[in-house]
């Protein structure tokens, strides 16, 4: 396909220029690129989403905080710690999936 003419909003031309300008980008064009490639991913990401299991996850989400089935972080460093522990719980139930 040969090139085309894109209109940019004042606010998003500002933005390109920017981005340009930092180093980020070698060119308005490969913003631009950049920016329909992520519009690509996320169409992509939406047509490929099962919507009901995402809504079926947050219903019961919902209904555990509601029943008082949470953990409530305060902090970076309390978010870090469950997260790893998390991941730990994982590791080894994968690992004895293994060795099963």
């Amino acid at each position: 396909m040969d090139g085309r003419m894109v209109t940019l909003t004042e606010d998003d031309a500002r933005l390109a220029t920017q981005l340009v300008a930092e180093g980020r980008y070698a060119s308005a064009d490969a913003v631009v690129q950049a920016a329909m490639d992520a519009l690509r991913d996320a169409v992509e990401i939406d047509q490929n989403m099962d919507w009901d299991a995402v809504r079926a996850a947050a219903a019961e989400g919902e209904a555990a905080i509601a029943r008082g089935e949470y953990v409530e972080l305060r902090s970076n460093r309390a978010l870090n710690a469950h997260l790893n522990g998390m991941l730990a719980r994982v590791k080894a139930d994968a690992e004895r999936g293994r060795r099963k």
